[in-house]
């Protein structure tokens, strides 16, 4: 077992080399030594010969067992403070694919397997209240309700595709139209202000039209509440949806 000096020595170098790369002539001067060096008989390939399997070399490899808690917590103690190998870096999609068309067939780790507890301490109790001063009460109103999160709105979105969704489409789903209906519903009493009648599919109505007013698209005094035939009977034709 190494001692704790020779373990500082050599995270000590894994930190200094993380990240370097041989180039492309040390790597073919490499290559050709080594082969030279197999050819007269020097070199030997360290594994030649050996073939380890959990019969005859049971404390070479892991096939078939699993680490301890207290050997995993040991590793997760040694890898503290090392910079991980895949930061800022990013598989290739050919990559990818191989890694897909390996992985075909092969069953999950955790398949079948219950009440695997891998961190008592971490993991969620019934009952449990491990912040009675920040956790979710019956009642309570989050504090992001009505509030747009602009981190992710817009270009800044993953998803995004340079705007292509109709502008009606986005203003509809836009939160203040949404905070627009809203207000109008609040405003009259969630009722039908043509004929009168609560608990049925209601509608905003642009009182001046939608399209010939652009300016006044989200004025609460622009809008009405009506039903959903009250509205289409505001419309030219039949049967158009209520926005």
């Amino acid at each position: 077992m190494k001692s704790e000096k020779q373990r500082k020595h050599l995270v000590k170098l894994a930190i200094l080399r993380r990240g370097t790369h041989h180039s492309e002539e040390s790597k073919k001067k490499m290559s050709e030594i080594k082969k030279r060096l197999f050819a007269e008989g020097r070199l030997i390939q360290w594994s030649k010969g050996k073939h380890f399997s959990a019969e005859e070399y049971p404390n070479k490899g892991m096939r078939g067992k699993h680490h301890s808690l207290k050997s995993i917590q040991k590793m997760s103690e040694m890898h503290k403070g090392l910079p991980s190998y895949w930061k800022r870096k990013h598989r290739s999609e050919e990559t990818k694919e191989k890694i897909s068309l390996k992985l075909i067939g092969n069953p999950a780790w955790n398949k079948n397997i219950r009440d695997i507890h891998l961190s008592p301490q971490t993991e969620f109790k019934k009952g449990r209240h491990p912040s009675t001063s920040t956790e979710f009460k019956k009642g309570q109103i989050p504090w992001n309700r009505d509030k747009p999160y602009l981190q992710i709105r817009g270009s800044k979105h993953h998803n995004w595709k340079g705007g292509i969704t109709p502008f009606r489409i986005a203003l509809h789903n836009s939160l203040e139209y949404q905070r627009w209906r809203k207000t109008t519903f609040e405003r009259d009493n969630y009722t039908c202000q043509k004929c009168g009648q609560r608990g049925i599919k209601l509608g905003v109505h642009h009182i001046k039209p939608f399209a010939q007013f652009p300016e006044l698209r989200l004025d609460i005094n622009n809008g009405i509440t009506l039903c959903k035939d009250c509205h289409n009977q505001t419309k030219r034709g039949v049967g158009l949806c209520v926005v």
